[in-house]
């Protein structure tokens, strides 16, 4: 699938929440946030957040925001 199919898929899931799995096998959740030409942007939920960034949970600054190329997008699911 060309990266024009998965940019229009991602616009339409826009500020939803979904689960999106890579080529490579790794899986995120988290909302969409923004779609450009080639990445798609993803605000990630909190206990993701936590592999990235460890250590106590602050709920004012919980905005870890993931760019996703399109090209290595493999699935996206909606969850709600």
């Amino acid at each position: 699938m060309t990266p024009n199919y998965w940019q229009a898929v991602c616009k339409t899931c826009m500020n939803r929440k979904v689960r999106v799995e890579t080529r490579l096998g790794e899986t995120y959740e988290g909302h969409i946030v923004h779609v450009d030409d080639h990445y798609v942007y993803l605000r990630l939920d909190q206990e993701q957040s936590r592999a990235f960034f460890p250590g106590a949970y602050n709920p004012f600054f919980n905005q870890t925001v993931l760019p996703l190329v399109l090209f290595n997008l493999l699935t996206i699911t909606l969850l709600n």
